[in-house]
């Protein structure tokens, strides 16, 4: 390393202490010397700083700022810990530097920065650094809209699990854990219960919450192993019941200890343990876990066939901690299209739900419109689906219903309802549900080639759509192309009558 230049002023109190060290040794006046010692120390000073300059080497100085970045990165200074890995990640050869400026410019925002360097330090396909290929694997999973891992695309987890095994291949410190529980949770969602139970064996000792994720693959097992499945279930409330034992605000203890007592089906205990948690702490995460320990507990007592006034009950419990829950309406729906006793006490808990005021009145409404399109009510069906997209204009399903809606005889509004599916297109423009729907209201309204335009798009992403194919003949018998309109009513699926 160069060493720093003199500044003009630094030569010249040097140069003054030399001439007056010489004139004191010349004649060893003692009183020169205490006139110029005060330029002595300031140029002796300044030959120290030029020393240590000059010998720190850059080795020394790469691992002070890796050092100070780390510092940084612990204590959430990211700018800093960004600006001092800025530093080193030119010249190291240490993967680990990079990697955690990955980390810094991620926490910073700039996360393009972020992907690119974890993209070169963990490439697909072959080995790289064991941390970035971690990384990547969460990303990938986090990446999906769907966050439950038996829904996610298969070739998603795919790639995540061959980033964990080249993770695991390498050194992952203390995130080894983790990533075998991850890997294990993702074998068993793919039915490859041997080597999930390998992996979720290693990692339970130190993440609980893999006993719990062995526990459902002894009851998966073929015949399912209950007596093993029940011992994991007890070991994990047991550890998350004492982590929440003198810390109410230990939420995702709570949650998990909540999650081991609903697997061992005593679902009162753990509607108990997360009202708890939310009395003490209001916290809106608890609302949602006692509305998916209403679906666990409605689905076992389903199963056992337990009286239809007791499921419906179960679900307006749940449903009074979380309106706008999808699975709790999709199970309310299924009493409603039962008919009878069983849908007026299901319609009478969506209306009680609404005259106590509640913010998803929107998920309430639809449902109420579906039940009121089952019974053919196509008056109710609309003033529901009015209010429902009132309440949530970016509502996508609800708009392409009310289009519907409004295209039904014989109160029908074309153009609005042509404005309306507009609406979930804009949100969703490739769904083809609604690019069908669209194409029906331009052959009501006879903009035909419109309408083949839309209707092409829903053949080739959804042929099974029922009457696409009759739809289209109909549309090139409106432009006079009556032989292609043949060769697409020939494509319409025929009914057959069943045996007598």
């Amino acid at each position: 390393m160069a060493s720093p230049i003199l500044t003009g002023q630094s030569q010249t109190a040097t140069g003054r202490a030399w001439a007056s060290v010489r004139r004191w040794w010349r004649g060893r006046d003692w009183r020169v010397f205490r006139s110029a010692a005060p330029a002595a120390i300031a140029a002796l000073g300044v030959l120290f700083v030029v020393f240590v300059c000059a010998s720190q080497s850059p080795r020394e100085l790469e691992a002070r700022y890796l050092a100070q970045g780390k510092a940084a990165l612990q204590a959430k200074d990211y700018p800093r810990a960004l600006t001092c890995f800025e530093r080193v990640s030119p010249t190291a050869n240490d993967p680990d530097a990079h990697y955690r400026l990955a980390l810094a410019a991620a926490a910073t925002g700039d996360y393009g920065r972020a992907s690119a360097l974890i993209h070169g330090l963990a490439p697909d396909g072959r080995p790289g650094y064991a941390p970035a290929h971690y990384w990547r694997a969460r990303q990938l999973l986090a990446s999906s809209p769907e966050p439950n891992l038996d829904k996610m695309p298969p070739a998603l987890r795919a790639r995540a699990e061959s980033h964990l095994v080249r993770a695991l291949d390498g050194d992952l410190g203390g995130d080894r854990p983790a990533a075998l529980g991850l890997l294990g949770q993702l074998y068993l969602v793919a039915g490859r219960f041997d080597e999930a139970e390998t992996r979720l064996g290693q990692a339970a000792s130190t993440i609980p919450m893999s006993r719990l994720h062995l526990a459902q693959l002894y009851l998966k097992r073929s015949p399912p192993d209950i007596g093993r499945a029940r011992k994991e279930a007890e070991l994990a409330a047991n550890h998350f019941r004492d982590r929440t034992k003198d810390d109410l605000n230990n939420y995702p203890a709570r949650l998990s200890w909540a999650t081991a007592t609903a697997f061992l089906e005593d679902f009162s205990g753990a509607v108990a343990i997360l009202e708890e948690g939310f009395g003490a702490t209001g916290a809106p995460i608890f609302r949602a876990a006692l509305a998916k320990t209403y679906v666990g507990w409605y689905d076992v007592r389903k199963r056992q066939d337990g009286a239809a006034g007791e499921l419906i009950a179960l679900l307006a419990k749940g449903l009074a901690h979380e309106p706008g829950s999808r699975e709790l309406l999709d199970r309310m729906l299924y009493h409603l299209q039962i008919g009878g006793g069983d849908a007026d006490q299901a319609r009478g808990v969506l209306r009680d739900l609404l005259a106590k005021g509640t913010a998803a009145s929107a998920h309430v409404h639809f449902a109420l419109a579906v039940d009121a399109r089952m019974r053919k009510d196509h008056a109710t069906e609309k003033m529901h689906l009015e209010l429902a997209l009132a309440a949530d204009p970016q509502a996508a399903v609800v708009a392409n219903n009310l289009a519907c809606a409004l295209m039904e005889p014989p109160h029908s509004n074309l153009q609005r309802a042509l404005a309306t599916v507009n609406v979930a297109l804009g949100r969703e423009p490739a769904n083809p549900v609604f690019l069908d729907t669209r194409g029906r209201i331009y052959l009501k309204l006879e903009r035909w080639k419109d309408a083949i335009s839309d209707l092409d798009a829903v053949l080739t992403r959804a042929p099974d759509i029922d009457g696409v194919h009759a739809a289209l003949a109909a549309a090139y018998d409106g432009i006079g192309q009556t032989e292609l309109a043949d060769k697409y009513r020939q494509q319409v699926p025929r009914k057959h009558n069943p045996k007598r």
